[in-house]
């Protein structure tokens, strides 16, 4: 997305609250993506992949394997963004009718006035006061390595 822009290319327009969180992404130069969770049968988890896992393409409607050994993002032995964080999947794309949704930010520092505070503030800020929703904070790191949460 950063490089789309650098480029002078626009960004499509999705849906707002994904218009919104792309906005969020550039502004605060971190990534940033939404997940739905009713198309997340399990556990959530950053690791390697093993070769058995399989990925659906952004717009796709067939599966593609996925070599060992690359760092994703997955739900049991379905990846939902490869390249890291880079490429998401069809499988929980936030829509007009999503209504339990995960994001994922990444950033290097949880410091107070830093980037990915600042997004977290700002997410948090457009699903409560935009969308009315409600909000459960968690970071994740090497002292706090996972989160338990429930919707």
């Amino acid at each position: 997305m950063f490089k789309r822009v650098l480029k002078g290319a626009s960004l499509p327009d999705i849906n707002a609250l994904v218009d919104l969180c792309n906005a969020v992404s550039l502004e605060n130069q971190i990534s940033l993506g939404g997940h739905d969770l009713r198309d997340i049968p399990e556990d959530l988890a950053v690791r390697y992949t093993q070769g058995t896992e399989k990925f659906l393409p952004f717009g796709a409607a067939e599966y593609e394997s996925v070599d060992a050994g690359e760092l994703v993002f997955t739900s049991g032995d379905i990846v939902q963004t490869r390249k890291w964080i880079w490429r998401q999947s069809e499988l929980g794309k936030m829509t007009l009718d999503s209504h339990d949704i995960f994001f994922q930010l990444v950033g290097y520092e949880d410091q107070i006035g830093g980037p990915l505070m600042n997004a977290l503030d700002s997410v948090e800020k457009l699903i409560t006061e935009r969308f009315q929703g409600q909000c459960q904070r968690f970071i994740v790191h090497q002292h706090n390595p996972e989160i338990e949460f429930s919707i």
